[in-house]
Parts: C-alpha cells; structure tokens; sequence
C-alpha cells in the first residue's frame, strides 16, 4: 500500500512524496539535506490514487500566477489540505450519500404520486 508523505528537510523545504516506507525516505532526504523531519503521513482515500491526492493538494496550494513553480507553502497549510483531501472530503461524501439517499426515494414517489393524481383528476 502507497501512502502520503509529507517531509521537511534540513534546507526547510517540503517534500510531498508517495512511498510505501515513509521512514525510510525521510532518511533518504536526510543523507541528501543534513537533516529532515516526517511531518505528516497518510492514507489515500479508498478508490484514490495517492499521486492523485498529491496533485490534488498541489493544485489547491500553488498560486494560479505561479504556472509549474516549485511548491512553496507553510507546513500547516500542507497538512491542512492533506487532512482535508484524505479524511474530511470523503467522510462528508459518505454522510451526504446517506443523507440523499432516502430523501431522493421520497421525492421520487411523491412525484409518482402527482402524476397519478393528476391522471385521476384529468379523467372527470
């Protein structure tokens, strides 16, 4: 299984990277920096691609101005988005999905219901 990790080097920037051993790149990044630090590490949606979460969270992040500029923001607003593509959007798609599913069945049978109303009442 891939995950979503999120490292911050010994320079500060981040590295936003898919990998089944997280531990182990932020060890690879720290031979090549000096120093690095796993801030944060996920796992993608069920039925989501992790490269997909991460140009997801790129595109969210990067300033439409910038074109293909290397990523730059704060570690906070990274894993905010992290959190936000990965836990709280599909749980909200979850609970609208059992939300809307008895509601559409409702208005479904009460607009079964008008048309035949309105084939008794045109029959007088």
């Amino acid at each position: 299984m891939k995950l979503i990790a999120l490292i911050k080097d010994g320079a500060g920037r981040l590295h936003l990277d898919v990998t089944r051993a997280p531990d182990l790149l932020r060890r690879e990044v720290a031979l090549a920096t000096g120093g690095a630090q796993l801030c944060w590490c996920g796992v993608p949606p069920e039925g989501v691609a992790a490269h997909a979460v991460i140009t997801e969270v790129e595109r969210r992040l990067r300033p439409r101005a910038a074109g293909s500029a290397p990523l730059v923001a704060p570690v906070h607003l990274v894993i905010r988005q992290l959190v936000l593509v990965t836990v709280v959007e599909p749980a909200l798609a979850v609970h609208r999905r059992r939300l809307l599913g008895p509601l559409r069945r409702v208005r479904w049978r009460l607009r079964a219901l008008r048309a035949r109303l309105a084939g008794l009442g045109g029959a007088r």
